[in-house]
């Protein structure tokens, strides 16, 4: 008869005997996994090196489709960069009464630049002003008849960015007009309001032809797809016969998807970095006769890498989507 500390022991060496396999388990069970997804998508990779024109031909057209979309997407930061600086070049003019002195004014704007709201402040005197107006108008030679200064003292307010991009402008300039020192405020607020009609319908139109190129990049990858699904069609069916699961079936078909996808998302990158390159000297020099110093911007490296990401996952959507189709036919069939 054994005793009970030695069946004890003996039960210890067979638990730890048996605990070292199931890591050993897990761990052959998750080489399988990947090298059955290393094997599909190095299959697929290779079918695709059979067909090259017309591999070649489907990544350049999805290529096109994205490449219109990452143009619209970079188009649309460029032209928001240079709104928001036309946004921030928009000033307050403020025309002081003419009891108003010079150091009243001055420190009136002194007080103006300890607002939160407002980014900088300009004074300009009665002599400035009329300096500035013989200087460009051209009449000169007929101010010096004048006996008297007629032009007001004026600050000009230049308001933050988050007044700016806030659009409270209007409630700030009533603000404004409201110091007994200043006889009226005055803004140019038509333009601007256009301005921001005109970006909130590109915008919109952008979104909407993305939105279709997204679509159109699905269905072209489908169609690709479908096309191959129709030249293996006896294949199917054996592996169907055979007991093949259908993400056994999908799998190539899917990794044919994001080769197309991943492919034409670094061919559009591409295709879109060189147009603005091309761009990129005459649209500074023709911004610089503007007095501006805004630099055309590319993709940014998330963004080039959420690109071609999308890119992959269109390609992978429109795969399954005809194989998920086309393989349901053939098993009702």
């Amino acid at each position: 008869m054994k005793s009970p500390r030695k069946h004890k022991t003996k039960h210890h060496r067979e638990v730890l005997s048996k605990s070292p396999k199931v890591p050993r388990e897990r761990k052959g069970i998750l080489y399988t996994i990947l090298m059955t997804h290393y094997l599909a998508l190095l299959s697929s990779a290779k079918r695709l090196c059979k067909t090259p024109a017309s591999s070649a031909m489907t990544i350049l057209v999805i290529a096109i489709a994205m490449s219109l979309a990452g143009g619209f997407y970079v188009a649309l930061n460029n032209s928001q960069q240079v709104f928001d600086d036309v946004q921030m070049g928009r000033q307050i003019s403020l025309f002081l009464h003419d009891h108003v002195n010079d150091e009243e004014a001055m420190l009136l704007a002194g007080q103006l630049k300890n607002n939160t709201q407002i980014a900088a402040v300009l004074y300009i005197s009665k002599q400035q002003a009329l300096d500035e107006f013989q200087a460009y108008s051209g009449f000169g030679s007929a101010l010096n008849a004048l006996t008297h200064n007629p032009l007001p003292r004026v600050i000009q307010v230049f308001p933050s960015t988050e007044e700016a991009v806030n659009h409270d402008l209007e409630s700030l300039l009533k603000t404004l007009e409201l110091n007994s020192a200043v006889e009226f405020a005055q803004m140019d607020m038509q333009w601007v309001s256009r301005l921001q009609a005109m970006m909130e319908i590109a915008r919109n139109f952008i979104r909407a032809l993305t939105i279709l190129l997204i679509i159109a990049v699905v269905l072209i990858t489908g169609n690709s797809i479908r096309l191959e699904l129709q030249t293996r069609r006896d294949e199917i069916m054996i592996e169907k016969l055979v007991g093949a699961s259908n993400a056994y079936i999908y799998r190539p078909f899917l990794y044919t998807g994001f080769w197309y996808g991943s492919l034409a998302g670094i061919l559009a990158w591409l295709i879109v970095t060189s147009i603005v390159l091309l761009l990129e000297s005459p649209v500074e020099q023709l911004l610089a006769l503007y007095n501006s110093e805004h630099q055309l911007r590319f993709m940014a490296l998330n963004e080039t890498m959420l690109f071609i990401m999308l890119s992959a996952l269109l390609g992978v959507l429109g795969a399954f989507i005809a194989a998920n189709q086309q393989i349901k036919n053939l098993t009702n069939n």
